[in-house]
């Protein structure tokens, strides 16, 4: 038989807070729940992208997918060069000055020539240079007027 007397250390709660707790948690246990909800779903989807959309970004990074391209034009803008980058032996790089003050293209780092530089060319604003890469190596390049302005060229 029921009684309604307290027990020491025990809690007493209604009747009906027993069932929503019961109904709570068997709805939290349900696997069925989780996965038809469409919150549940939704989560899913946006804390997973599709494989073919992580393979692709993942391509698309330059770092890791070595990508390796032919004749390139570097476009001196904001004292900069650009970012770094691989190319096929072979390949000319055309440098176009669009700033508005003059830089050299210079086989060196940190705005020094290196002591045998295979170019070390001024190019006013609004000029070129070219030059083609035949040997693979890394080649550094920077502009003896601006020391900060330094680019890596691979070529394979």
């Amino acid at each position: 038989m029921f009684s309604s007397r307290s027990i020491p250390g025990s809690r007493h709660l209604p009747g009906a807070t027993w069932a929503a707790i019961a109904v709570l948690a068997l709805a939290a246990c349900s696997p069925s729940a989780s996965a038809s909800s469409p919150a549940g779903s939704a989560a899913a989807s946006a804390a997973e992208p599709p494989a073919e959309s992580a393979a692709a970004s993942t391509a698309a990074s330059p770092s890791e997918a070595g990508t390796i391209g032919g004749d390139t034009t570097v476009t001196i803008s904001g004292s900069s060069f650009g970012g770094d980058f691989t190319i096929a032996a072979g390949s000319t790089v055309t440098f176009v000055n669009n700033d508005s003050v003059g830089h050299t293209v210079t086989n060196g780092e940190n705005g020094v020539a290196a002591a045998d530089a295979l170019f070390d060319e001024p190019v006013a604003d609004g000029g070129m240079f070219e030059f083609t890469f035949d040997t693979p190596g890394v080649y550094l390049v920077t502009c003896r007027i601006h020391s900060s302005m330094n680019l890596t060229i691979t070529v394979q």
